[in-house]
């Protein structure tokens, strides 16, 4: 098996069980998943997805940017989207980003980080029920049927 093609192998391997850090707090990656590799010129490039894992409140319109802190691992597209994510949720990102890795050097995953911008958190929607039609002075009630809380927590 030639050289070039057992170091894609190893590194396609660590790339997709590696775990990564977070900039937003309920929001964790919890892995890249490599879709494409390909050597060019001393460097593999390479096209991966990332999944999250949204621990909050449900979000919607969520992108991120992946960026790297080492020379060797170098981001040539790295901005990813989401679109919403349910609370407690894993989601794949919508689109891919792409980086090329440096094949004389390690591959060291702790080097890479997504900056997610500020998502928005989805509000709550208030139904308050059936249409109803009653004579003047006379009581109705309310239900809030159909009322919804993206973030699972209790209406009051």
């Amino acid at each position: 098996m030639p050289n070039t093609f057992k170091a894609l192998l190893f590194f396609t391997t660590l790339l997709s069980l590696a775990f990564a850090q977070s900039a937003n707090p309920s929001v964790t990656v919890d892995r890249y998943k490599v879709l494409f590799t390909q050597p060019v010129d001393g460097t593999s490039l390479v096209v991966a997805q990332v999944n999250v894992t949204n621990h909050g409140a449900a979000i919607s319109g969520v992108h991120g940017v992946v960026t790297s802190a080492s020379p060797d691992l170098v981001i040539e597209a790295g901005e990813v989207s989401f679109g919403a994510i349910a609370q407690d949720a894993t989601a794949a990102s919508q689109n891919t980003f792409t980086f090329r890795q440096n094949n004389t050097a390690p591959l060291n995953l702790s080097n890479l980080n997504v900056r997610f911008d500020s998502p928005t958190r989805e509000a709550p929607s208030a139904s308050a029920g059936l249409n109803q039609a009653a004579a003047p002075g006379k009581r109705v009630t309310l239900t809030g049927t159909g009322s919804t809380n993206p973030s699972g927590k209790p209406l009051s």
